[in-house]
């Protein structure tokens, strides 16, 4: 009875660890999914700023087939990249670059605006976020190995205590009460 008293106990500490584990390795998988999408964000950002700067100079001089060239090689570079497109203000489309194969996964779009003298020019930059998914599938499957890790060791080292120690002092009040019972009827003894 008392075994499976300290049975039940075991697994209901190792139970509210575990969630408390899970609670825990949530927290941290939102906090790291917010922080690797915001990296992903301003990485995007930045490499925006720089093929603005690259298209401002082609368009000042008029130079498409150079921007066309340089937005194909900046997309067989960087394969996160879908799509790279530059319109008028028109809605013409003056260079549009389109990966051969679809994304993967959800895509983030950034799009800046280029003011020159002669209208507004907007650029796009669509990219695949499928690695940021399989980064974040892998840290996934990490803290579940360490919640479950975690958990084992917690179950054996609280079996292991309950072993030793309760155990142990079970055991030594079966010895001391059979010892007090004996004697007990040895005195009944004595006194018939």
């Amino acid at each position: 009875m008392k075994k499976n008293l300290y049975g039940l106990l075991t697994f209901s500490i190792a139970l509210l660890f575990g969630a408390l584990l899970v609670a825990g390795n949530l927290f941290v998988y939102q906090l790291q999914k917010k922080e690797i999408f915001a990296e992903f964000e301003n990485a995007q950002a930045t490499e925006l700023k720089l093929l603005e700067q690259f298209a401002r100079e082609g368009l000042i001089t008029q130079n498409y087939a150079l921007i066309e060239w340089f937005f194909q090689q900046w997309g067989q570079e960087y394969n996160k990249v879908v799509s790279l497109s530059l319109h008028s203000q028109q809605g013409y489309s003056l260079i549009n670059y389109q990966r051969a194969v679809a994304a993967e996964s959800d895509m983030l779009v950034s799009s800046k605006r280029i003011k020159l003298h002669d209208g507004i020019y907007h650029l796009k930059m669509s990219s695949d976020t499928v690695g940021l998914e399989r980064k974040l599938d892998s840290l996934l499957v990490q803290l579940f190995m360490v919640t479950v890790g975690t958990t084992m060791l917690l179950v054996i080292l609280l079996w292991f205590v309950f072993q030793t120690v309760v155990m142990r002092h079970l055991q030594h009040e079966g010895k001391r009460r059979l010892q007090v019972e004996r004697k007990l009827a040895s005195m009944e003894a004595g006194e018939d």
